[in-house]
């Protein structure tokens, strides 16, 4: 048995953004380790955990896991920074519109 502080998928996708940057997406990057459809430069970050929260059982990651994650791909990747501010961009859109069907090509 260990005892260690554990982050639910969300927290994890923000660490690892704050630590590695927007180099992928992160919670999209997860799933797919959960998933077991890829990996990031071979390397995987899976949970150590299920919790019942919020009607439903939640992946759960060891700190230790994603530390070790992160030392490991900023080893092989140079791009991996930390402290990158989020990016954002002015778009003129339609109100009116629904999200699904206003394409914007220009800004």
């Amino acid at each position: 048995m260990k005892k260690a502080r554990c982050y639910k998928t969300s927290e994890v996708a923000l660490l690892l953004r704050a630590k590695l940057g927007d180099i992928r997406c992160w919670e999209q990057a997860l799933m797919e380790f959960r998933n077991q459809h890829g990996d990031m430069f071979g390397f995987r970050l899976l949970p150590c955990a299920k919790f019942y929260e919020s009607y439903g059982w939640r992946p759960y990651y060891d700190e230790d896991d994603v530390n070790e994650f992160v030392r490991n791909i900023r080893e092989v990747c140079s791009g991996a920074t930390s402290k990158q501010p989020a990016q954002s961009r002015v778009l003129k859109y339609d109100t009116s519109k629904h999200w699904r069907v206003q394409k914007i090509a220009e800004t």
